[in-house]
């Protein structure tokens, strides 16, 4: 399994590899979890979402591709 890059000081998470320059964690907790994806090691650089909120991530970011599709065409 890769190393994390950066540094992660949180005890309830667990590293799950890199992808495309960051470090992927799962948090869990008693209600629901969250995956967190770091690129650097400074507090505030890292991105989030509960993993419930994937789905509605994945249907924004078709949205995006989309909304990018349409304003390049030629």
């Amino acid at each position: 399994m890769d190393k994390p890059l950066f540094r992660h000081d949180c005890d309830n998470c667990q590293f799950l590899g890199n992808f495309q320059e960051h470090d992927l964690y799962v948090h869990r907790h008693r209600t629901s979890d969250t995956v967190v994806a770091r690129y650097g090691s400074e507090g505030p650089e890292y991105l989030s979402c509960p993993s419930n909120m994937i789905r509605i991530e994945n249907i924004l970011f078709e949205a995006v591709i989309r909304s990018h599709e349409m304003f390049t065409k030629t």
